[in-house]
């Protein structure tokens, strides 16, 4: 049984708990948390997954590197750094790195982690019970999926501004790459 730590509106924890299959009975101004890792190559592209949730209707649809609850007890590094290992078999440390961003949805908070790494595909071990595929994508191809219901449905200016951050935390650099400044 997977239990989730109950969160305010400000993300402090109200040292409750629920059992992961009653997070849609969560009263207003009551929250869980959830993690994407997003990993970038060199050159700007990011690595997305083919979901495997049979009986989902999003079954098939393309999303980003990895996403997952966290569990009771559990940091948000640990979470994502526990999600990448069990998606798609790879080792980051997160340790001490803050989310990018922090969301917040109905009901829950995303932390949203970025690498920037240049990871063969071929050294993938995809989770076959949730993962079907995994390549890269430039951003023009994920907005062109998500149009097309190919992808989640996230908001185009989300994608937009993951690429647009992920070297830099919002902040132009003068060593960033020539097409964030």
């Amino acid at each position: 049984m997977e239990r989730l730590d109950i969160y305010d509106y400000r993300g402090v924890s109200t040292g409750r708990t629920i059992d992961r299959s009653q997070e849609d009975t969560l009263s207003d101004g009551e929250y869980f948390l959830i993690v994407h890792v997003c990993i970038f190559d060199h050159a700007g592209r990011l690595l997305i997954q083919q979901r495997r949730k049979p009986g989902d209707p999003l079954d098939g649809c393309w999303d980003l590197t990895v996403a997952g609850h966290v569990h009771s007890g559990e940091s948000s590094q640990a979470a994502a750094m526990r999600e990448v290992r069990e998606e798609i078999g790879l080792s980051v440390d997160l340790t001490g790195q803050a989310p990018l961003m922090r969301l917040r949805f109905h009901h829950g908070f995303d932390d949203i982690y970025v690498v920037i790494a240049d990871v063969p595909l071929s050294s993938l071990h995809l989770q076959d019970a949730e993962v079907r595929a995994a390549r890269y994508a430039a951003c023009d191809e994920v907005l062109h999926m998500i149009h097309r219901q190919q992808f989640l449905p996230y908001m185009d200016s989300f994608i937009e501004a993951l690429y647009d951050m992920r070297c830099s935390n919002g902040f132009i650099r003068s060593d960033a790459p020539s097409d964030l400044q």
